[in-house]
């Protein structure tokens, strides 16, 4: 199946960590087109193990980078589904950037990065306490949109999607 993604480029004034976390952007190394200079002074950071990209992309923004999107998509980007089995997850690698990193993000980009890079992970591979544990530790409940903390809250209940499946199903009824 073919995925145009995503549905819009960052918007002018919009901060990446809220674009990339808040508003679930995208925005895939390959598809990034700049000048060489630039790019050999911001080299990915080899001491990463995980979250490459978001460090080359925070560090580009951090240095006056603007972020522009085409319309017209012009790279195909191969998705391997890491949320499925544990061999993407690692939350301490996670942890670790967070801890580097938080200085470039919001408050609340930073309760999206833990919930969709390590909660969510650590839930779908059956880790509720870990999952519970971090949650409680580095999210902040009120910076989530009501459908984010719905969709939390089931996968902490059931370990799926349910309860916003089940509001989108009643949500033409209620109308």
């Amino acid at each position: 199946m073919t995925k145009i993604w995503p549905q819009r480029g960052i918007a002018e004034g919009e901060a990446l960590g809220d674009y990339l976390f808040l508003n679930r952007g995208y925005l895939p190394t390959p598809a990034i087109i700049l000048r060489r200079e630039f790019a050999l002074n911001h080299l990915f950071n080899e001491k990463l193990s995980r979250h490459q990209d978001y460090d080359f992309l925070l560090r580009l923004e951090a240095s006056g980078a603007k972020f522009l999107m085409l319309e017209e998509p012009l790279v195909t980007v191969h998705w391997e589904d890491f949320h499925t089995s544990s061999r993407g997850l690692n939350p301490d690698k996670s942890l670790f950037f967070l801890q580097e990193y938080s200085k470039f993000l919001s408050d609340r980009a930073i309760s999206y990065f833990v919930i969709q890079q390590i909660v969510l992970r650590l839930l779908k591979n059956r880790q509720r306490l870990a999952a519970m544990s971090i949650a409680l530790k580095f999210v902040n409940l009120l910076h989530l949109k009501i459908f984010d903390y719905l969709n939390l809250t089931s996968h902490f209940i059931f370990s799926d999607s349910r309860i916003v499946s089940l509001l989108a199903k009643l949500k033409p009824q209620m109308n």
